[in-house]
Formats: C-alpha cells, sequence, structure tokens
C-alpha cells in the first residue's frame, strides 16, 4: 500500500515467517531423530526386530488420536471450571455440539483433521467485570489447557519408558505430543494467540467475534465491544487481518438484524474497494479476510457494482472455514 492511503497497515500484528520456519525446522529434525531412535530402542530393548509398517502405522494413528483428543479436552476441562459451555467440541473424527456429549458423531474421512473447541461466550461475557476477568485468568487457563495436557502426556510418555511392555507406546507417546507442543510457537496456535491479546486487551473482540457469526443477536456488551473495537482501530488508521475479519462479520450481523453500520465503517468501505487490490497480492491470511468482507460488501448492497472493476474473489470466500459444523447449531 502506498504511504499516501488513509489507513495503513499495522505489521505489528504480524508474526516473523523465518521464526515459523524455523520452528518447522525444528519439528522435522525431531521427527527425523525420533524415528531414528525408535529404532534404537527397540533394538537395544528387545534385540534384532522385525519392523512391521503396518503395526507401526495403526500405533501412531492410535497415538496420534488421543494426543489430540487430550488436548483439546484440555481446553474443554478448563473451559467448564470457569463455567464457559461449548458450542463444539472436536478432536479428530469426533466431535459434539451445543455443551452435550450424548450424541457424540464419528466422521472416519476428517481423522486427521486435528481439533477445536468453541465457546459460548455470548452467555458468559455479558458485562466489564466478567470481560476483565475473563481477559486477566480465565483466557491463559484455558489457553494453556491443551499446552497442560500435552505436557502431562510428555511426562506420562516418560513414565511408559521405564517397563519393557509399555517401553514403545510411552516412546511414541512422548514424540507425538512433544511435537504438538513445538506447534504452539507457530502462530495461530494457543500460546500464540494469547500473546496476541495479552498485549491489548480490546483485541479479545477477536476471540469473541464468532458470536457474530453463530448468534441471530448477540448480547448488548459484546455488541457494543465490537463496534468500540472497530471504532478505535479505524480512528487510528491501522488495520490488521483481524479488523478486517470483524468489519466483515458486524457489516454481515447488522444486516441480517436490519441495522445500519457505523460512521467509521461507512468512511472505510470506499477506502477498501479502492485499495482492494493491493491488499489481495498480500500473505495469504490477508488475502482471505479480504476477499471476505467484498463478498459480504456485494451480499449486502454495500458497494456498486461499477466499483468493482475486475476484482476477482474465491467461490469459497462467501462461507467461513467452519460453515459445515456452524449448520449444526442451534443458533445458526
Amino acid at each position: 500500500m502506498s504511504s499516501s492511503s488513509e489507513y495503513v497497515w499495522d505489521k505489528t500484528v504480524e508474526y516473523s515467517f523465518w521464526w515459523n520456519i524455523l520452528i518447522v525446522l525444528l519439528m522435522m529434525t525431531m521427527i527425523i531423530i525420533g524415528s531414528i531412535g525408535y529404532f534404537i530402542l527397540l533394538h537395544s530393548v528387545f534385540g534384532k526386530v522385525n519392523f512391521s509398517i503396518g503395526s507401526f502405522l495403526v500405533k501412531c494413528l492410535i497415538i496420534y488420536i488421543f494426543s489430540v483428543l487430550f488436548h483439546e479436552l484440555g481446553h474443554l476441562l478448563l473451559a467448564h471450571k470457569f463455567g464457559y459451555p461449548f458450542r463444539i467440541f472436536k478432536a479428530g473424527c469426533m466431535e459434539t455440539y451445543n455443551n452435550t456429549f450424548r450424541n457424540i458423531r464419528l466422521r472416519p474421512i476428517q481423522l486427521f483433521s486435528g481439533g477445536f473447541v468453541m465457546l459460548n461466550f455470548n452467555e458468559v461475557i455479558t458485562s466489564k467485570e466478567v470481560f476483565n476477568r475473563f481477559f486477566q485468568k480465565d483466557f491463559f487457563y484455558i489457553s494453556f489447557g491443551g499446552i497442560f495436557a500435552n505436557l502431562l502426556s510428555v511426562l506420562v510418555g516418560i513414565l511408559l519408558l521405564f517397563h519393557p511392555i509399555t517401553i514403545e507406546i510411552g516412546y511414541l507417546f512422548f514424540v507425538y505430543n512433544f511435537l504438538i507442543l513445538l506447534a504452539q510457537f507457530i502462530h495461530p496456535s494457543d500460546f500464540t494467540k494469547f500473546q496476541f491479546i495479552q498485549k491489548n486487551p480490546m483485541k479479545a473482540a477477536v476471540v469473541f467475534s464468532e458470536e457474530l457469526v453463530v448468534n441471530k443477536r448477540v448480547n448488548s456488551f459484546l455488541e457494543n465491544l465490537f463496534h468500540s473495537y472497530i471504532g478505535d482501530t479505524l480512528s487510528n488508521k491501522a488495520i490488521d487481518p483481524h479488523t478486517l475479519a470483524i468489519i466483515q462479520r458486524v457489516i454481515e450481523y447488522n444486516g441480517k438484524n436490519k441495522q445500519v453500520n457505523s460512521k467509521e465503517i461507512q468512511q472505510f468501505i470506499p477506502w477498501f474497494i479502492a485499495n482492494f487490490d493491493s491488499i489481495s497480492t498480500m500473505q495469504l491470511r490477508n488475502r482471505i479476510p479480504a476477499e471476505r468482507l467484498l463478498y459480504t460488501l456485494i451480499e449486502y448492497n454495500l458497494v456498486e457494482h461499477t466499483e468493482l472493476k475486475n476484482y476477482k474473489i474465491s467461490r469459497y470466500a462467501n462461507k467461513h472455514p467452519l460453515h459445515s459444523y456452524y449448520l449444526k447449531l442451534k443458533e445458526y
């Protein structure tokens, strides 16, 4: 973007590309060393080993499933302790909705798709006092719940190394969970998102903005929080991918509820259209929210088609990446 632009791109929220590369290299090194160590371990304990790739892959699959499950359960248990119900719980091919485990669904095709926990903030974050408690204490424990679970799993893996019957499972358990811990230093992850929010309490709007997607109405406190975040950010003339994402969700929310967009948003839209080309050629994590915002502007007739020139947007830009999960929520 040119220096004469009305808004500038806030690079203070971006994470170093080279830092992510370093962590990936460390993880690859860990995999190589771990694989060599696996055979050395088996040979030193059992002597000559008849290795079976099928048996090895089955063991790795089981360890992977349990590692992901424990990580997500770590988040969920601490969220439950602090009074936050969940909307979606997913760990590999297992998923359940609306704060209940009575109807667990299995989707084998998504076995390797990782996991996540979506909490119902709309029921809990209803006042400044609760928001402050979340920011000062709850968010730390909920974010690090998965990390605590993996640390515990690493310790369990080490303990299992001390018995010949469990030594193989213990070794794989240790390696897998150590890799998950390393991955927490790659953005976006539990650790990096916590760092990001801690720099500015108002950035917590990023965490809560899912509420605009899955609720027909959000409570007044959250609604004011989103408007304050957008107002302050646009007034400071510094935007980032999170700004674009929240503006898109607020516009969509306002459109569904027949509400007028704020003056700040109305002033931002012409600049965004004029600078869409330069934004969309930036990193993928910037281009995706930019395309979704443009699609929403078109959907709610907030921009004339003559202003769009020959802009190209992905046919997937109209859907949130979790859209298929949202369809199973009561509020959606």
